[in-house]
């Protein structure tokens, strides 16, 4: 267990886990049942265009956290790193967070927003898998 949660640990860290495979094509079901589901045209652009916004939020994301990465492996080259090289890599660590946190949530808000509240139940049910 102990080297999974450390790989699973790098892989955050570093970026170089494919979330983001996973995230897109939940996005895309998104999208295509928002379409199919909302028959007025303004709602349904909004709704699209919120989904649209938290896959550039999730983007942005993952590219700060590809360069905490490329960081982490170049202190890992230098044989006289030190803890502070390390800690450097992470130094707006909590400003990012926060920025992806907030981007993602006025995504959600924009996207609940957008959708009635029985549209957003069948959309989440189905992303979760339970049937309709």
């Amino acid at each position: 267990m102990f080297w999974i949660g450390l790989a699973t640990l790098i892989m955050l860290v570093s970026g170089s886990g494919d979330d983001t495979l996973a995230f897109r094509k939940r996005a895309e079901a998104m999208r295509e049942m928002i379409v199919e589901m909302v028959s007025e045209s303004g709602r349904a652009r909004d709704a699209v265009g919120a989904v649209n916004e938290a896959e550039k939020a999730f983007g942005a994301h993952r590219n700060r956290l590809e360069k905490v990465g490329l960081c982490i492996e170049k202190a890992d080259r230098k044989y006289a790193a030190t803890e502070a090289d390390y800690l450097a890599c992470g130094k707006n660590s909590e400003r990012e967070w926060k920025t992806t946190t907030d981007d993602l949530v006025r995504a959600e808000l924009t996207l609940r927003e957008a959708l009635k509240p029985d549209e957003w139940n069948k959309l989440n049910d189905a992303l979760n898998g339970k049937k309709q």
